[in-house]
């Protein structure tokens, strides 16, 4: 049991480190899937529209 705890605070330790050392990213990719049905639907702008007003400063 000590063994696994020591690893796991080790992950925990390094994952921070990495995480606060990371560049920062400039942009997102955001991906979604429509069934076949839906992708019958014209929606691609209508999700776009959804997406940028989701991420604008406010």
């Amino acid at each position: 049991m000590r063994r696994r705890r020591f690893l796991a605070a080790l992950g925990g330790v390094g994952g921070g480190v990495w995480y606060a050392r990371r560049q920062p990213r400039e942009s997102i990719e955001i991906r979604y899937w429509l069934s076949d049905r839906g992708a019958d639907y014209e929606v691609h702008d209508r999700i776009t529209e959804y997406v940028e007003t989701a991420f604008t400063a406010v």
